[in-house]
């Protein structure tokens, strides 16, 4: 038996690997998709080390990944136009710079990995149409049409959007565009901007005048808006990186009872990046949720609070007033505001005086261990002149 288990071991495959390195089998490795070859010219400078040693200006690499091949996207031809997947007419015509030509992509595409599609199977559509690697069982062999079955689909469809807060093309183009209108918004700035100026504090009265509106008679006071009851909930708080929609649904099934979506950087949200506006996608499953945004300033963050109201279904807003990464913290942001009382202050009051859902802060004891400021702020967050925490 030993002689047997040595003569096995002199023969792995996986002896040779460096230390760190976990056994992969070879059926797990991924194929390289247009492997960017090497020059002549490349490869003897990589063979002949420089006598003169390596070059200063060139940046050193660091970490373990540095010299593993990158594999080069496969040329925008090979790839079928997004139109022709969705069963619609290409706008582009002739100028399209995908390909068209659906019986050769069908031909060159990989086999399919299995016979059924879970998304047709369970909604009776899929989205991928003939691009899917499980299309056999919803993509017709003779015109590769994406098959629908209508039963199925009004039964999914019955039940509401899987999943909301989207951000559509034509408000994605009005963000890029600055043309939103926060009117509400521009108007606490405007008086902030007024008191700053004449050198009054919020706790000083100001004389108001000209015509009362409905806007005055019917807005929410803060001691008349709703408040989130975390009392024996369990409340799954935002995680960074961690947080997303499929980690959310999991922990729904799980039994959280309160769930918030990863932090989303305000002046990205403004600008209507979809990466950004991905954070605040909210699924049907969760009944009770809310979203984190993270600032600097009380323009950027009261008119993303504006929009917020106007564009998303939540139940609450929150903002970060904990994250310590230097990107955020040397802007201002995260746990800088805690340094920048009147700063957090004005955010507050300014998100608070446009949502008409609950405002929520998360934030540490303090920016330094040794100098714990939470207690002195908490009190202030919970007055009902600035709004509820």
């Amino acid at each position: 038996m030993a002689s047997s288990s040595a003569a096995e071991e002199s023969t792995s495959p996986f002896l040779d690997r460096r230390p760190g390195e976990a056994p992969v089998k070879p059926e797990f490795f991924k194929k390289s998709v247009n492997p960017q070859p090497k020059s002549s010219t490349e490869s003897k400078t990589d063979s002949a080390p420089s006598e003169a040693g390596p070059d200063p200006k060139k940046p050193k690499l660091r970490g373990r990944n540095y010299r593993r091949p990158r594999d080069r996207l496969p040329p925008t031809q090979s790839r079928l136009c997004p139109a022709l997947i969705r069963d619609e007419e290409c706008r582009f015509g002739a100028e399209c710079r995908f390909g068209h030509d659906v019986a050769a992509f069908v031909a060159a595409k990989e086999p399919d990995v299995d016979a059924t599609c879970p998304n047709f199977d369970r909604f009776g559509f899929c989205a991928y149409g003939v691009t899917c690697r499980y299309g056999a069982s919803h993509v017709t062999s003779e015109n590769y049409k994406n098959v629908v079955d209508e039963a199925k689909r009004a039964k999914a469809e019955a039940g509401g959007p899987r999943t909301m807060n989207s951000l559509s093309k034509d408000f994605q183009m009005t963000l890029r565009r600055k043309a939103m209108e926060t009117p509400d918004a521009d108007r606490f700035l405007k008086d902030l901007a007024a008191r700053k100026k004449s050198g009054l504090s919020f706790d000083d009265a100001t004389s108001s005048s000209g015509v009362v509106t409905d806007e005055d008679l019917i807005k929410l006071r803060p001691r008349e808006k709703k408040v989130v009851d975390f009392r024996d909930k369990i409340y799954l708080a935002p995680l960074t990186t961690v947080g997303n929609l499929p980690f959310r649904r999991i922990c729904k099934r799980y039994g959280a009872d309160i769930t918030c979506g990863e932090m989303a950087m305000c002046t990205n949200l403004l600008q209507g990046q979809q990466s950004e506006w991905a954070l605040l996608r909210r699924h049907q499953c969760e009944d009770f949720f809310g979203v984190q945004v993270c600032g600097s300033f009380p323009d950027t963050m009261t008119r993303c609070a504006e929009m917020l109201k106007k564009n998303v279904q939540v139940d609450f807003v929150d903002i970060n007033v904990g994250c310590p990464i230097d990107l955020v913290f040397k802007k201002g942001g995260g746990c800088g505001l805690m340094q920048r009382a009147k700063t957090f202050e004005e955010i507050v009051r300014g998100m608070s005086s446009v949502l008409d859902v609950p405002l929520t802060v998360k934030m540490r004891t303090g920016v330094y261990s040794s100098q714990p400021v939470a207690h002195k702020m908490i009190p202030k967050l919970q007055s009902r002149e600035i709004g509820r925490a």
